[in-house]
């Protein structure tokens, strides 16, 4: 899935560039209630905020010393590598918003959607970071107990339908009785009035 975010030229980008050493930006970056870091090409971070220290779970000093690819769980590492290589031989090719597993400092796996803005001159990547291992889980739940109560109206709806299908068979038992009553009673009133007193 393409995303609408519009791509960087080259004058954007070396505005975000020369923006990137100014005290001015770095307050707005360090400052932001946005996790966000800036990335090298060899995956080691460049820059960090406090809302990304946080939603990881690790230090500035900490993060500062690891590689991107650290982070990450095994299953989409090599995948993300395949992507920033190709990401910075056709820029334009790739999707910019995906979901991506990660690691926090506890080891727990956490689920987050980043957004990617490359940046070719410098061969960075800065990237937004949203956490959403809760709504996740919240709709995991939502899911289960959905499944639960269709389940459950399933197993009532058996129970109303195996009522129904008793009543049924009482009604034709019913008929049953009627139908032989009937009979005694046409063969009482008929053949055998003698029989009655």
């Amino acid at each position: 899935m393409k995303s609408n975010k519009p791509k960087l030229d080259i004058a954007t980008e070396q505005t975000i560039y020369n923006g990137l050493s100014e005290p001015r930006f770095d307050g707005m970056f360090y400052n932001n209630s946005t996790a966000a870091a800036v990335i090298n090409q060899d995956t080691t971070f460049d820059k960090v905020n406090e809302a990304f220290c946080k939603a990881v779970g690790y230090s500035r000093e900490e993060l500062m010393a690891m590689k991107w690819t650290q982070l990450v769980t095994e299953d989409i590492r090599e995948s993300l590598l395949e992507k920033n290589e190709k990401r910075v031989e056709d820029p334009k090719s790739f999707t910019d918003d995906y979901e991506i597993t990660f690691y926090n400092k506890k080891g727990e796996k956490q689920y987050a959607q980043i957004s990617v803005t490359f940046l070719p001159l410098l061969k960075k990547r800065l990237v937004g970071f949203l956490v959403t291992t809760k709504q996740k889980q919240i709709l995991r739940e939502i899911e289960e107990k959905s499944a639960m109560l269709q389940k459950e109206v399933t197993l009532k709806d058996i129970e109303i339908t195996n009522y129904l299908l008793k009543l049924t068979n009482n009604n034709k038992l019913g008929d049953q009785i009627c139908l032989k009553l009937k009979k005694i009673g046409d063969q009482l009133s008929g053949d055998n009035i003698s029989l009655l007193p």
